[in-house]
């Protein structure tokens, strides 16, 4: 899930529990965050979410915590609004945008601990929709924008200030204040920003995919120089590369290297000071940052001549898409729309969960089927048993690691009066997703598949 050629900003969901250990790829991939001592985003240094309160951790809330299930970063733009990547709002496996139910925002805590514990304040809201930008073009990074809508507002009332005390507040979104403050083009002297996340604090080669990154559980931020178009775009352009720097794009990095966002890293936030510091005046972040682009790709991380490439806040149309609620889902997008459900669907069968049962290796559970007036009868029910895995993936000639969901059909046994028997095979401890479809004898399906969560401890 998430994730195409280039230096795209995804974390190798390092856990899924002991099955994800067993069928994961050969590597020093899980916990990498733990390889270092002092772990940083590379070059940088940890800080305080309160330094960068916009900042919000998108992670997959099926994985058990916020640190085994986290994949990229995000900016809040409200209080039920989170911007981020477009390749962040992809599923890989499946081409489309990633169903809302496999995507929560971690909000108020610069550390990523455990989903059931969360600490320092964290805020954990899941996803009630997701929206790319319309011209997201994935074989070129243009328009790499998505925003999420949550299900509950981060806050009540009016919106909390950057004030440095505040560990949840909106950073500005405005095409102005970003092309007045954030344009290496015409600016007479650089422009320092900065750029924060949870991603890979190791400088990566170009090719690589972060196969052995070391991923912090702390939040991470460094200093980068705004980078004009002409001289990135001598980087990635080219008559023969399809990466051309578009306006959609902004660059930022260090001549020599050594500092840069990595995998992990994509759709968070790079802000700059619409105040920066002049004698006798200090800067005052994080009250005067303005938003000036979100994580998209690179060649390698933290490379001499590479910087990192951003989608631009300046540009007219990223910042409308990101400031207007756009549909839950976009249109006319090759691939990426969720497809029309089929008629019929006042006849159709739904489930009832009676019980479910976990031992230590096994699931048992009880499902009653009904239907509306005029249905045919439920004759069966299909059973499908989903957990996630790591494996490689390619991508326009590239191989990266990414996370696929796996499926398996589970016996389902009929009982009387319209019930059924769901039993799973021997399972290793973990997290996985049953999803269950009532089916009638005319070959209706069940509209929506009812999901149920089984949890081996």
């Amino acid at each position: 899930m998430r994730g195409y050629a280039g230096r795209t900003r995804f974390v190798l969901l390092r856990a899924f529990g002991a099955l994800a250990a067993v069928l994961a790829i050969a590597g020093p991939c899980a916990n990498a965050a733990h390889a270092r001592a002092t772990p940083r985003i590379v070059g940088g240094a940890g800080v305080s979410i309160a330094d960068f309160p916009f900042q919000v951790a998108l992670y997959d809330p099926h994985a058990g915590s916020v640190s085994a299930g986290f994949f990229c970063g995000g900016v809040i733009i409200d209080a039920t609004h989170v911007a981020t990547a477009a390749h962040c709002a992809i599923d890989d496996t499946t081409g489309r945008v990633a169903a809302p139910q496999n995507v929560a925002v971690m909000a108020g805590s610069g550390h990523l601990g455990e989903a059931s514990k969360p600490s320092d304040g964290a805020i954990l809201d899941p996803a009630v929709g997701t929206s790319l930008d319309p011209s997201y073009e994935p074989e070129t990074n243009d328009y790499d924008a998505a925003v999420i809508r949550l299900a509950h507002p981060l806050w009540q009332g009016a919106a909390p200030a950057m004030d440095g005390r505040s560990n949840v507040a909106p950073v500005p979104v405005s095409a102005e204040l970003a092309s007045a403050y954030a344009n290496p083009n015409t600016a007479l002297s650089p422009i320092s920003a900065m750029v924060s996340g949870w991603g890979d604090t190791r400088a990566e080669s170009p090719g690589s995919q972060g196969l052995n990154g070391a991923y912090p559980t702390n939040l991470q931020a460094t200093q980068l120089s705004l980078v004009g178009a002409d001289l990135c775009g001598n980087t990635y352009g080219g008559p023969l590369s399809s990466q051309q720097i578009t306006p959609r794009m902004l660059c930022a990095g260090v001549q020599g290297g050594g500092r840069d966002s990595c995998f992990g890293d994509s759709g968070g936030p790079l802000v700059v000071d619409r105040n920066p510091a002049q004698p006798p005046n200090p800067a005052q972040p994080p009250g005067d940052y303005v938003l000036a682009g979100l994580v998209s790709y690179g060649e390698g991380c933290a490379q001499p001549e590479s910087p990192g490439v951003y989608t631009a806040i300046a540009d007219p149309s990223i910042a409308a898409f990101l400031t207007s609620d756009p549909p839950q889902t976009p249109m006319g997008q090759r691939g990426f729309a969720h497809r029309p459900s089929a008629g019929g669907s006042s006849v159709r069968p739904t489930l009832t969960v009676v019980a479910k049962v976990c031992t230590r290796h096994r699931c048992t559970v009880n499902v009653r089927a009904s239907e509306p007036p005029g249905g045919a009868g439920v004759s069966t029910v299909r059973a499908q048993l989903g957990f996630h895995r790591r494996a490689l993936c390619t991508r326009r000639g590239k191989r990266f690691v990414c996370a696929r969901t796996v499926l398996r059909e589970v016996q389902v046994r009929a009982m009387p009066s319209q019930h059924f028997l769901i039993l799973t095979n021997r399972l290793s401890r973990g997290d996985y997703t049953l999803q269950l479809t009532a089916i009638d004898r005319a070959g209706h399906h069940q509209l929506r598949p009812t999901t149920i969560r089984l949890l081996l401890r």
